[in-house]
């Protein structure tokens, strides 16, 4: 005996079906999802984007596909790109905490603080322990100069994730701004702890000690970011700028060649290697910086000032007697007042308007392009870093911020 009469069975039929494409949509929407967070969690930036935009595609109502695809256009500095999709979010679950959080988030980068802090603050109606909307009320604060809440918001964070090195080195931000080095240094120490390979705490410890007048631990801590990653400009420009300082002209010239490996348009790196090479006589290579100094600083007089001076001695001696000629025909043609008042004064030239430059032209997202192969000394392995010794660490409240993802 059938478990349905016909007529009950195509009843039955008939309600699923309309159903069952969306049930497809559903499952595949999630698997697309799957494959993004796959390649979000490798760095893998763009093929995440592609995976989050057909998720969405297959289920337009996939509330986090659209959250994730807004981190992910936060992460490019696409904002506004990053709003509408967090808003999509929102609109599907108005209670999603990440959503909301990274919204906040959203507006921190923008700088507009009040609606920083009113998206933290409702996502921590719904749940007062959401580490990421402390972290951002954190940020907020630290950004506002409101260095006490700053500190009470991260430590809360803490308490829900002791193991993020990113509220460690925002501690760390929140006690050097104070110039309370002693925190800050133990701060960012925990932030290496945590992780090693973190570039940016290491570079703000050599910050910090150098604050100290620590150099050889300064140094010690830049070296280890740059060995890590090549296209630390900062932590090379640092230091640079400690070789300089105890007169080792030929490692500063090494750290600002890197610097220029990386950008070739950072100007001051010109001028200080073309400074260098000046030093070293070496008046070729330190008239090629000049020249790419002024290319992105132009109408520089000092920069003007070093090529002319250069250039005389590199002038041929019929070079040298021709100009001579032709400023005796100019002084001859406009001779200028002797010391008592007597000679035809020279007429005053025309004032000619000079079209002004354009300013240098920023990268689209404000981060460095990786150079060509071949132009950036690669990087040695990960070396056996340094052990931090046995100086005092934080004591903190006792869990991973992402650093928005």
């Amino acid at each position: 005996m059938p478990l349905f009469s016909p007529k009950t069975a195509t009843f039955l039929l008939g309600l699923l079906l309309p159903v069952l494409p969306a049930l497809a949509a559903q499952e595949n929407s999630q698997y697309f999802l799957d494959k993004g967070n796959i390649y979000k969690n490798e760095r893998k930036i763009e093929t995440a984007i592609d995976y989050y935009k057909e998720a969405i595609e297959k289920d337009p109502y996939n509330a986090q596909a659209h959250n994730n695809l807004g981190e992910l256009y936060a992460r490019k500095d696409a904002l506004d790109d990053a709003l509408v999709q967090f808003d999509k979010a929102l609109s599907l679950r108005p209670n999603y905490l990440q959503a909301l959080s990274n919204k906040g988030y959203v507006y921190l980068q923008k700088g507009v603080y009040p609606q920083a802090d009113f998206w933290a603050k409702k996502a921590l109606l719904i749940d007062p322990n959401f580490a990421p909307a402390h972290y951002n009320l954190g940020l907020s604060a630290l950004g506002q100069k409101h260095y006490a809440v700053a500190a009470q918001e991260l430590k809360k964070a803490l308490r829900e994730i002791p193991d993020n090195g990113s509220v460690y080195e925002r501690l760390g931000d929140v006690y050097r701004a104070q110039a309370r080095n002693d925190e800050a240094i133990a701060y960012y120490r925990q932030a290496v702890q945590v992780d090693p390979l973190d570039t940016q705490a290491r570079s703000k410890l050599g910050d910090a000690y150098s604050d100290m007048g620590e150099e050889k631990k300064a140094l010690q801590q830049y070296q280890a970011s740059t060995d890590l990653n090549p296209y630390n400009i900062p932590a090379h420009y640092r230091m640079a700028e400690h070789y300089e300082s105890i007169r080792d002209w030929n490692n500063a010239r090494q750290e600002y060649l890197r610097i220029l490996a990386v950008d070739n348009e950072q100007a001051k790196a010109h001028r200080q290697v073309a400074l260098i090479y000046e030093r070293d006589e070496e008046m070729g290579l330190a008239l090629y910086h000049w020249g790419e100094y002024s290319r992105i600083v132009p109408g520089d007089p000092e920069a003007k000032q070093h090529e002319a001076d250069i250039r005389k001695p590199l002038l041929s001696k019929k070079q040298a007697e021709q100009i001579a000629k032709f400023d005796k025909k100019v002084a001859q043609a406009y001779p200028t007042p002797d010391a008592k008042g007597t000679g035809t004064p020279a007429p005053a030239a025309a004032a000619t308007p000079v079209p002004s430059a354009p300013p240098p032209m920023p990268s689209s997202n404000g981060s460095l392009a990786p150079p060509p192969a071949g132009t950036v000394p690669t990087p040695t392995p990960i070396p056996q870093l340094m052990p931090l010794g046995d100086e005092p660490t934080p004591t903190v409240e006792s869990g991973t911020i992402p650093k928005l993802p």
